[in-house]
């Protein structure tokens, strides 16, 4: 079927082998507005990857590629009413075009997928936990001819110079540090993210 769709021969597959590895890094832009009844995150990322096989992988599928992406994120969280940890629960909608580039784009049929989601925010930044918030989301994704559904949670490490948060950075309201440490399902390494507002 995926030879069908693809109109490529996947012979290899059968008892092939593919080693590669990518060596790359990505640019991102980071907004980010934190009010007591809300918050809104908007990130602009641009991410390229170059790809080479080697070792024992089948002649095939031999070669090289780049993986390039650009993307648009935007996150809206606000609290629910609710309160857990000594923290108010939030409520989350994201919205999230990306837009493949280089070898890679419409390679399965499809150069660009559109992400939206909602779901929940558990803050645990009262308490002494590695991480300070943990995120469940469920999103859809759509494209040409794709679409399907995902159900993921991710834990959020952020320090912001507050000891006794409330939800947003009272204690510099015009200019602030934000690190952040994400765990990314595509390199399977996590990135750290820097900006000063």
């Amino acid at each position: 079927m995926l030879g069908q769709v693809t109109d490529r021969q996947l012979d290899f597959l059968d008892g092939g082998s593919l080693n590669a590895y990518g060596l790359g890094g990505s640019v991102m832009l980071d907004w980010e507005h934190y009010r007591e009844k809300y918050e809104i995150d908007i990130e602009l990322r641009y991410t390229n990857i170059h790809l080479q096989s080697f070792g024992g992988t089948t002649s095939a599928v031999t070669g090289t590629a780049s993986a390039q992406t650009a993307n648009l994120g935007a996150r809206w969280r606000a609290p629910t009413g609710l309160h857990a940890l000594d923290r108010p629960v939030r409520y989350v909608l994201e919205l999230s075009p990306s837009r493949y580039l280089g070898s890679e784009a419409g390679i399965l049929g499809f150069n660009s997928l559109t992400t939206v989601g909602t779901g929940l925010e558990l803050d645990t930044s009262a308490h002494e936990v590695f991480v300070t918030r943990v995120r469940a989301v469920l999103r859809y994704v759509f494209g040409n001819n794709v679409s399907g559904c995902r159900w993921g949670w991710r834990p959020v490490s952020e320090r912001r110079g507050l000891a006794n948060r409330t939800g947003y950075d009272s204690s510099s309201p015009s200019r602030k540090m934000l690190i952040t440490c994400r765990a990314s399902k595509h390199s399977g390494m996590p990135g750290f993210i820097s900006s000063v507002q």
